[in-house]
C-alpha cells in the first residue's frame, strides 16, 4: 500500500530453516506452529478452534522427519490478550508428532501456555486420517485441555469426510463438538 508519506510493507509469514542434517532442521520466524499437515486439525475446519496454540506466531522450533515419521518441538511468543490493551508475552511450548502412510496417518499434539495472568493453559490432542480410496478420505480429531479464566476444563471432537467427484470437484461434510465448563459448542458444515 502507499499511505501518505511513504511506503509500508507487511509480512504475514516469514521464516528461515537450517537443515542440520537431511532429517533434522531448526526453524525460526513467524510461522504456523500447529505442526505439518495439522492446519485442519482439532476442530479448526468446523470453526470450533478447540486449540489455542496451533497458531501463526513468532517461534523457534526443532524438527525431525524421516520417511513417514515427523516430530516438532518448539517455543512461540505467547502475546495473549489478558485485559483491555494489555498482553502477556510469556512463551508457549508445543510438540507435534506424526506418522503418515499411503492409506492411513496419525498425529499427536501437546502444548503448554506459560501465562502469568491466567496460569495453567494446556492441551493434548490427536488425529487420525484414512484414505478409503483415491476418491474418499475421512478424518477424526480430538482434544482435551484446560484454560484458566476462559473455557475451564474442556474436550472436543471433530470429524469429516471428503469425496472427489471429478479431478477438479469434491464434496465434503465436517462437524464437531466442544464441551467446556462455561459453554458447549457444535457445528456442522457441508460444501462442494
Amino acid at each position: 500500500s502507499q499511505p501518505r508519506g511513504g511506503w509500508t510493507v507487511g509480512l504475514v509469514d516469514y521464516s528461515g530453516t537450517w537443515h542440520i542434517t537431511p532429517e533434522l532442521s531448526f526453524t525460526g520466524g513467524r510461522l504456523f506452529t500447529g505442526g505439518e499437515g495439522q492446519g485442519e486439525t482439532y476442530g479448526n475446519t468446523v470453526g470450533l478452534s478447540a486449540s489455542f496454540a496451533t497458531t501463526t506466531d513468532n517461534a523457534l522450533q526443532l524438527g525431525y522427519a524421516s520417511g513417514p515419521v515427523s516430530f516438532v518441538i518448539g517455543v512461540e511468543n505467547g502475546d495473549e490478550a489478558v485485559g483491555k490493551g494489555m498482553f502477556d508475552s510469556s512463551p508457549d511450548f508445543y510438540a507435534n508428532a506424526g506418522w503418515k502412510g499411503d492409506m492411513f496417518s496419525v498425529g499427536l499434539q501437546a502444548n503448554y501456555n506459560v501465562n502469568e495472568a491466567a496460569k495453567d493453559h494446556y492441551q493434548v490432542g490427536g488425529n487420525v486420517a484414512f484414505n478409503m480410496s483415491d476418491a474418499i478420505s475421512m478424518h477424526v480429531n480430538g482434544v482435551v485441555g484446560h484454560e484458566e479464566g476462559g473455557r475451564g476444563d474442556y474436550w472436543g471432537v471433530a470429524g469429516g469426510a471428503k469425496a472427489n467427484v471429478t479431478e477438479a470437484t469434491y464434496v465434503e461434510l465436517t462437524g464437531g463438538y466442544v464441551n467446556a465448563d462455561v459453554w458447549d459448542r457444535y457445528n456442522v458444515n457441508g460444501g462442494i
